[in-house]
């Protein structure tokens, strides 16, 4: 689903099962040289990643590091709270529901430390959110779950991207 592709299955009792997978062609590309690379070159950032559920946090974190991103990851919201307060980032992405402080809280304490910092909320719930202006609340882009690679580093870029030219 994720990468917008199927599987399809076909069963014959006794006989055996044959799975089929279909997956859409990689955006990435290979040049004459025979390297291989994206249509751009992608900046390599320090973001935080913060979900309660730690294998959403694991998925999200190695999808970020397979692009050369420095990633920590919390999985406490606390936690997170304290990195926050203590070192810097150039982008935090943060679940939205989570026990303890939501990912609201963590949107405004993010931008309580530092105003140019990029937040994006990333939730199950985030069709609802999607089309509203929530700088108010300390988030500036919100993805929905799941999220494929494709979306997840556009949404990276474009949100750091966009700060830089602001600030």
């Amino acid at each position: 689903n994720r990468c917008g592709g199927e599987i399809q299955v076909e069963s014959d009792e006794g006989k055996g099962t044959v799975f089929s997978v279909k997956l859409p062609r990689s955006a990435v590309q290979s040049d004459k040289a025979g390297k291989v690379g994206t249509d751009r070159e992608m900046e390599k950032y320090r973001i935080l990643v913060i979900d309660d559920e730690l294998p959403v946090l694991e998925i999200v974190s190695d999808m970020l590091r397979l692009k050369g991103h420095k990633v920590v990851a919390a999985v406490d919201s606390l936690e997170a709270l304290r990195l926050i307060e203590k070192e810097p980032f150039d982008l935090v992405l943060t679940d939205l529901g989570m026990p303890m402080l939501s990912g609201w809280q963590i949107a405004e304490k993010v931008k309580e430390v530092s105003s140019r910092i990029p937040v994006i909320l990333f939730t199950g719930w985030g069709a609802q959110f999607e089309e509203d202006d929530l700088t108010r609340r300390g988030v500036d882009l919100v993805l929905s779950k799941p999220l494929s690679l494709e979306k997840l580093l556009v949404a990276v870029d474009r949100a750091i991207g966009s700060y830089r030219t602001m600030h």
